[in-house]
């Protein structure tokens, strides 16, 4: 689509998108790619999306990865790049400094528990109360107390489920799928992690080319989960670019949780298990 503007109407035009991405106060940096204004913002509750939509020569709006994009039509978006040179912290795609491993790392891993908070916050604050009550002899009903561990216990021992439902969010796999295998990896049939830690049960073996492979649940457990839906994430990605459409909703599904199972169950999990629990040890000497 052809858009002629004046160039007396190119600043309107830039100010108009300023200030419904939400002036100097949201905007943290503006940055460019193609004919995309890419916005690193403070709230988005201040960005008025459909507003900017109605602004002539803007083709699209989107939020991708904490970053909006402004799409503008080309024969203004470099016009209109110019003018934001003087309006807000500007810098042109190459000449942003690329963010520190730790910067990444960091903002990775808040992406993937922010989601998962409120629910163990929630829990926290039930097990105070169960505390308190029994404390005070308050629960004498066996009934009641099944009741209130329910509430108190199933979301830790369901950790595993949370991370890789939000590990798989992040990493752009089916967050279904991701569910799927946290429900695996805390599956009833295997023995519980919580069991295996206590050393009131042992874990099943499987024979592996020589090797005896622990397999058991990860419940409560942390970087297992993280490893197995990152991997299942990526493999899903990778399978889907491979299959014809025709057939994907079939064989992709079925091809990842068949493959990330297995693996998880088999060499991630026991690896990741290991790993955490070499962590946790050096924690607990301090």
């Amino acid at each position: 689509m052809s858009v002629n503007i004046s160039l007396q109407k190119i600043n309107k035009i830039a100010q108009l998108i300023y200030i419904n991405v939400g002036s100097f106060e949201n905007i943290r940096l503006v940055t460019k790619k193609d004919h995309t204004l890419i916005f690193t913002y403070n709230q988005r509750a201040l960005i008025n999306s459909a507003a900017l939509l109605n602004i002539k020569g803007v083709e699209k709006e989107f939020f991708a990865n904490g970053t909006y994009h402004v799409e503008l039509n080309e024969n203004i978006s470099t016009s209109v790049f110019e003018e934001f040179k003087d309006l807000a912290v500007y810098k042109d795609e190459e000449e942003v400094v690329e963010a520190s491993l730790f910067d990444k790392f960091s903002k990775t891993l808040g992406d993937i528990f922010m989601p998962i908070i409120p629910a163990l916050v929630a829990t926290g604050l039930l097990i105070g109360l169960k505390s308190l009550l029994l404390t005070l002899d308050l629960i004498t009903d066996p009934t009641i107390l099944i009741f209130v561990d329910v509430l108190t216990e199933v979301a830790f021992m369901a950790l595993p489920v949370f991370l890789a439902w939000s590990v798989s969010k992040r990493f752009k796999g089916t967050p279904a799928l991701g569910i799927l295998l946290g429900l695996i990896l805390v599956a009833p049939q295997l023995p519980s992690g919580y069991d295996v830690a206590a050393n009131s049960a042992s874990p099943l073996y499987v024979n592996i080319l020589s090797f005896n492979i622990a397999l058991m649940g990860y419940q409560g457990s942390v970087i297992p989960a993280l490893f197995v839906g990152i991997f299942s994430a990526k493999l899903e990605n990778l399978i889907r670019k491979y299959t014809p459409d025709v057939l994907d909703m079939i064989v992709t599904p079925v091809i990842t949780v068949l493959i990330s199972a297995t693996l998880g169950l088999l060499l991630i999990g026991p690896l990741m298990y290991g790993v955490e629990k070499s962590i946790l040890s050096v924690f607990v000497k301090f």
